[in-house]
């Protein structure tokens, strides 16, 4: 090993065909040329090639430019479509290995299996990468990443035999550390790097973040080690929704800069948007330590913390931030948040009263003449109380109107459109259910409807939980009964999807085919109750879909009091079908909101209500089989003459 002439290069293309491929390839200044060959033939090494499907990851790395080298082989491993739109091939211009070599040539780097074009690179002295199979060739040697005949060559192993997905990682991660810049200009004019750097960041403020990227890459050619240069490339990554990118750019970062609690917050807000908890704790511990007066820190580290069900730690990171801004609005909120779903009522919804003053939540930003009801006896006076939020929360705490008429007041309840025909034939002591609008009707007094169970002093022993509280018109009831008659199934109402406009409704959403487990459920009538474009997704179940003529609340009322049960996630639907007293299976989000508490599997809201909760996160899989074993024991007890809706 110690004698290999490995002197490089050994061979070189003539020069007058290096010149023709340059000319046809033509200039590309900043863009990294890649040459990509992936298939062998199969005897004698049948592993050695990649499935191009693998190739994905390298595909979509930015910043490069891939040239087929492929020339054999293509027939029995194609590139597929989606893919092959992203390799320039110019294969049909080869002739022999004089055009590949000057083609390679002209290219910054060659990634490949064990095959010829491999061979060709290390002796041309190019920078080649290739990716090898657990079980490699003799001359590759073994647990070597460099190879002693090539000098300019790069091993990548499969650490289990067949895992190219794992290689094709690696590969795609040290691209690009490429790409960003391993070269240093260390004679780099001083004056020439803080335009450049200035150029970016100004670029990064006006949110161009491609041009942004491009300015950072161009400064990381030069002084490859600056972790300030890498924290900001990552910002412009994560800004432009490049999250494999911009982490990697975290990471060199915190490589060369460990102390940044800037680097640590921001890998650590990343990681937290993508529901990584654990990472997001341990980032945001880190820059904790690094800035423990940072108040932006403290309130993501509590949010990371809560779904790990570490809630005496967030309600620290809450009073850490009190100790330092008493008066701060998201602190006391949060505070609230986590009284709430720890059951303390009396305190969450004291704190929970500062969400009105939060202009992120956007709650209500009118103005108001008639001063903000305190609670006391109205006498007469009139009272506009503002259905607040999203229409679930209505439903939810319209319960507390009654309450309100118990004042000798006149009610005004502003709600959203679709709700005021079902709320106004439904609540008594109303004097009028009204559409929302820019500007608040004239009354005595107002109050946001969220604000009740604080002005009533609830407390989770005394919420007023007495169902139904909403009632079905009785003419449209007895319609869709008609319509109904003939199904002697159990009838069961099921949605899967929220409001798309809620921030939380990529989490609580679940894709209808994660339903299709329930379809083998003999004895059961399913009914859509799934409204808006999300209807369309209707496949793999055979479901009964009315909603065409479901125009309102009212008319879903009518429908769903002709139901057995209603299965759904946590939206406006399933609250209904609480309010009205229904059976429903509510399917719950590894971290659901704060009115569905800890572990618990009933409601104190909604007593009908039975609660399924994710184990771990994003596993709908197991939430519905857990559904499906429920159901099939209700079909077999309401055979056996048992109420299907008495959990």
């Amino acid at each position: 090993m110690e004698s290999v002439p490995a002197s490089v290069p050994y061979i070189t293309p003539p020069e007058t065909l290096v010149a023709a491929w340059r000319k046809q390839i033509g200039a590309e200044p900043g863009i990294l040329r890649v040459g990509l060959a992936w298939a062998g033939k199969e005897r004698p090494y049948p592993n050695r090639s990649c499935p191009p499907e693998y190739l994905a990851p390298l595909l979509a790395v930015n910043g490069t430019r891939v040239y087929s080298l492929q020339i054999g082989e293509r027939d029995r491993l194609p590139l597929p479509p989606e893919l092959a739109e992203q390799v320039i091939d110019l294969t049909g211009g080869i002739e022999n290995f004089a055009d590949t070599a000057a083609l390679i040539a002209n290219l910054d780097l060659v990634i490949t299996i064990d095959t010829a074009v491999a061979h060709l690179a290390g002796a041309l002295g190019k920078p080649a990468w290739v990716l090898l199979p657990k079980w490699a060739d003799w001359r590759w040697l073994a647990g070597r990443d460099d190879s002693p005949w090539y000098p300019s060559m790069r091993l990548f192993r499969q650490s289990r035999q067949g895992d190219w997905a794992c290689v094709v990682g690696h590969v795609a991660r040290a691209l690009r550390e490429r790409i960003a810049g391993e070269v240093s200009a260390g004679t780099a004019c001083h004056e020439m790097l803080e335009s450049l750097f200035k150029s970016a960041m100004e670029l990064l403020e006006q949110k161009a973040f491609a041009a942004a990227i491009f300015q950072f890459r161009k400064l990381l050619a030069m002084i490859s080690s600056d972790p300030t240069v890498w924290f900001n490339l990552g910002r412009a990554y994560h800004l432009n929704k490049n999250l494999a990118d911009a982490e990697y750019c975290y990471l060199r970062a915190i490589e060369l800069k460990p102390d940044s609690h800037a680097v640590w917050f921001n890998l650590g807000d990343l990681y937290l948007n993508q529901n990584e908890f654990p990472k997001a704790e341990i980032c945001l511990r880190k820059a904790h330590v690094h800035a423990p007066d940072s108040v932006k820190i403290l309130l993501c580290l509590g949010a990371a913390l809560i779904p790990l069900g570490k809630i005496s730690d967030a309600f620290d990171c809450c009073r850490k931030i009190l100790a330092m801004q008493p008066d701060n609005v998201e602190a006391v909120f949060n505070m609230g948040y986590l009284h709430l779903r720890s059951g303390n009522y009396l305190e969450g919804f004291a704190n929970l009263e500062a969400r009105i003053g939060m202009e992120a939540l956007d709650i209500d930003r009118r103005r108001y003449c008639q001063p903000r009801w305190d609670g006391s006896p109205l006498q007469g006076r009139s009272i506009l109380i503002y259905g607040e939020q999203g229409m679930g929360d209505v439903i939810q705490f319209c319960r507390y109107i009654p309450l309100v008429a118990q004042q000798s007041g006149k009610i005004v309840f502003e709600v959203d459109p679709p709700l005021v025909t079902l709320l106004e034939s439904s609540l008594s002591g109303v004097a009028q259910v009204v559409p929302k609008s820019e500007a608040p009707p004239l009354t005595d007094v107002y109050i946001q409807l969220l604000s009740l169970p604080y002005i009533f002093r609830t407390t989770l022993e005394m919420l007023p939980n007495t169902i139904p509280y909403l009632v079905p018109d009785s003419l449209k009831r007895t319609k869709w009964r008609d319509l109904l008659a003939k199904d002697a199934a159990l009838r069961v109402g099921i949605v899967w999807r929220g409001n798309p406009r809620n921030p939380m409704d990529r989490e609580r959403s679940c894709p209808m085919a994660a339903l299709s487990p329930l379809a083998g459920v003999r004895g059961v009538s399913f009914y859509c109750l799934q409204l808006g474009a999300a209807s369309e997704e209707i496949h793999g179940m055979k479901i009964v879909d009315f909603t065409t003529e479901l125009k309102d609340f009212s008319d879903t009322a009518a429908l769903m009091a002709n139901l057995d049960l209603v299965i759904g996630v946590d939206t406006s639907v399933t609250h209904l079908a609480g309010a009205l007293g229904i059976p429903v299976m509510m399917l719950l989000t590894f971290v659901p909101d704060w009115r569905w508490l800890i572990d618990r599997e009933d409601s104190p809201w909604y007593p009908s209500m039975r609660l399924f909760r994710q184990k771990r996160c994003g596993d709908w899989g197991g939430v519905i089989e857990r559904v499906r074993i429920a159901l099939d024991s209700l079909v077999k007890e309401r055979a056996h003459g048992t109420r299907p809706y008495e959990y």
